[in-house]
């Protein structure tokens, strides 16, 4: 169990930025994905290429953050260590 990234329906004003905060919220669960709802604004990663946080780095990066944060942490959720 875990949440879909970014949301499954509805629409947000602020669509990237909250996409970025669940990404790097969703390196701490074990499971979570990018998940939309049919129909609805595209919210990949690469999407935000061009949307900048406070003008110095974009939300693609912020999300490629999360994601290589998630993977270094996978042998912690899946071990017993």
């Amino acid at each position: 169990m875990g949440p879909d990234i970014c949301g499954i329906v509805g629409e947000s004003e602020d669509h990237a930025e909250l996409c970025a905060r669940w990404t790097m919220l969703g390196a701490f669960y074990p499971f979570s994905r990018n998940h939309r709802g049919i129909g609805l604004s595209l919210q990949e990663p690469y999407q935000f290429a061009n949307a900048t946080y406070e003008g110095t780095v974009t939300y693609t990066d912020i999300m490629r953050r999360g994601i290589r944060n998630k993977y270094s942490l996978i042998k912690y959720h899946y071990t017993e260590y």
